[in-house]
């Protein structure tokens, strides 16, 4: 992006106001499309300077898109836009009218990142059962130093996943019912506190124990 128009700067922040009465699909559509540059600092640098950025996303913080950048992040509109208003999306997602699914994306990575590069097998077993890697690994981004220790860990370890459904409850006499979900979950449970190693037999023997059998 090459030097900015005096004059179009100048008109721009004179018609910055306008944008308030643009329709917000618009206005939202064109800012996905500038967060999805290589490098979109300029252009929200010249937003800042305009006033522009203070009109259409008063919550950004410019500090943090930055921050994701130098860490080297990928383009990922989605994860710029977490990391320009933060982890309260509530007035954001209502005055962009946001769709399901992008409100969903925007909490899910703005919840807080608490793995650290130091953390346990055992917890980032219990992380990965929880939750996708892909949106681990994103969330990453957003930390101060972008962790890269733990993104290859992340992306080097085996997705954990509970071996038990509840067709194996039900199997074992339990009516199809609320009941089935509350013994599954039980039995989960047990299975997370222990680092997510239990294999299929152990928590079936687990299953039976809470049954009694």
């Amino acid at each position: 992006m090459g030097p900015a128009d005096p004059e179009a700067v100048h008109a721009i922040t004179a018609l910055r106001e306008g944008l308030r009465i643009l329709p917000v699909e618009r206005v939202w559509s064109e800012v996905k499309k500038i967060l999805a540059a290589e490098d979109p600092r300029a252009a929200v640098a010249l937003m800042g300077d305009t006033g522009v950025l203070r009109v259409v996303m008063p919550e950004a913080e410019v500090g943090r898109l930055s921050m994701v950048l130098e860490n080297g992040a990928p383009v990922d509109v989605m994860l710029r836009v977490a990391a320009l208003i933060g982890p309260e999306i509530g007035g954001f997602a209502e005055r962009w009218r946001l769709s399901g699914a992008e409100r969903d994306e925007l909490e899910a990575l703005g919840e807080p990142g608490t793995l650290t590069p130091e953390v346990s097998d055992a917890d980032l077993r219990r992380a990965l059962a929880d939750a996708p890697v892909e949106l681990l690994i994103r969330r990453s981004w957003l930390s101060g130093d972008g962790r890269p220790e733990l993104r290859a860990r992340l992306a080097a370890m085996e997705v954990p996943v509970f071996p038990l459904r509840g067709a194996d409850v039900t199997a074992l006499g339990v009516a199809p019912g609320p009941r089935v979900g509350e013994i599954l979950q039980m039995v989960r449970d047990w299975w997370m506190a222990g680092g997510c190693v239990a294999d299929e037999e152990a928590c079936r023997e687990r299953l039976m124990a809470a049954l009694d059998l």
